[in-house]
């Protein structure tokens, strides 16, 4: 089956006015989806924000990433947006709890003289997000960075939910592609410049999947199979930042890192609430398919018919509750062909605000040239179960 490597969201950073201190903080994001015509994705700044938003305040929970919030005023620089769904979701302990027997998440592998810890988890509707530290020991000294760059994730189902390609294979439609859970993936990480002194870094991890929600697994496996100083697309490049800074192309380092967790039942029991419109929306152009709304996400789906699109789809597609609340967009995929334009969004959650009223909102739809700009507000109902 074919697949597309989606363009990450670095340059999205790269045009943002950061500090000095944070250019190396975000280095890379990647999405992975099945092929299909004319498929778009667009990754907003939210989508980055709300990951390391998940991850920093799991920092209540594990003393593991306590460190993080520290670095929540960078962060804010950087992105200068937060997630409100997530922020409520970690309010009402919608996270991981850690073992008490063990660090953080009580989940760590070592192998290489490297430790693998996995810091945090939180997982709901089509969203998994981790949190991850990766130390190096003495046998390790040479080392000038690290980074995840060969893993799988399995659940007790044997469904592969996540599966790391190497990026210049990736293209290779004949190799051993297996189709995932997750779609996507966006990731960053902390602590590049501090490596050589605390031999530490952390990271993020947001996994996506193309549909409204998946089967929530009671256990996960993650198997890290390679880490490197760099990323693998920089390990044969004379030309990258690592050669240019060390004068020496990054370590590869194989191994065997293997992390089980069980997942808390609450993130099992945890139902989503499904939203259909007040009332029928007469309208050939326009069809709406759903707003599902879970603990750390909400989604949405709706299609455009004969021509209409959508301008400037960050600003111009959100839920909205009675009090003008706002919860926007973190993810956009698209599928179009000559007919209609399919919209797919990921957004911030209203999950604990139990807000009175609910509109999904769709501002700036272009009609082309011979026809009128759409808008709609649709109010929006609980479908009772």
């Amino acid at each position: 089956m074919d697949k597309i490597i989606v363009d990450n969201f670095k340059n999205r950073i790269n045009e943002i006015e950061t500090p000095k201190e944070a250019d190396d903080i975000i280095k890379r994001a990647m999405e992975r989806g099945e092929k299909k015509r004319n498929v778009r994705y667009l990754k907003p700044l939210t989508t980055a924000a709300a990951v390391l938003l998940i991850c920093i305040v799991c920092a209540a929970n594990s003393k593991a990433l306590a460190s993080y919030l520290e670095k929540v005023p960078v962060i804010k620089t950087i992105f200068g947006l937060e997630n409100k769904g997530v922020e409520n979701a970690i309010k009402n302990d919608f996270v991981q709890k850690p073992n008490k027997d063990l660090p953080a998440c009580g989940q760590e592998a070592i192998s290489k003289d490297i430790t693998v810890t996995i810091d945090g988890l939180m997982i709901s509707g089509n969203k998994l997000n981790l949190a991850y530290t990766l130390k190096a020991g003495e046998s390790q000294k040479d080392l000038k960075d690290l980074k995840i760059t060969k893993f799988d994730i399995i659940d007790n189902k044997n469904r592969t939910l996540w599966k790391q390609y190497e990026p210049f294979k990736a293209k290779d439609t004949t190799s051993n592609y297996t189709k995932t859970e997750f779609s996507g993936c966006s990731s960053a990480t902390y602590d590049g410049e501090n490596f050589e002194k605390n031999r530490t870094v952390k990271g993020f991890y947001d996994f996506m999947a193309e549909e409204s929600k998946i089967d929530i697994p009671e256990n996960i496996t993650i198997k890290v199979s390679q880490l490197c100083e760099s990323y693998l697309v920089d390990c044969n490049n004379k030309t990258s930042q690592f050669y240019k800074k060390f004068n020496r192309l990054p370590q590869v380092i194989d191994g065997e890192w293997t992390i089980s967790i069980k997942l808390d039942k609450k993130f099992l029991e945890a139902e989503g609430v499904i939203y259909k419109p007040a009332e029928e929306i007469k309208d050939d152009f326009f069809k709406f398919e759903y707003v599902n709304v879970y603990p750390t996400t909400a989604n949405a789906k709706f299609t455009l018919y004969d021509g209409f699109d959508i301008e400037d789809f960050g600003e111009n597609v959100y839920l909205e509750n009675e009090k003008g609340d706002k919860y926007t967009q973190n993810e956009l995929g698209t599928y179009s062909d000559d007919k209609k334009n399919e919209y797919k969004f990921n957004l911030e959650s209203p999950y604990y605000d139990r807000s009175g009223k609910l509109y999904l909102v769709i501002n700036n739809i272009d009609g082309g040239m011979f026809k009128k700009n759409k808008s709609y507000r649709i109010e929006l109902v609980k479908v009772e179960k």
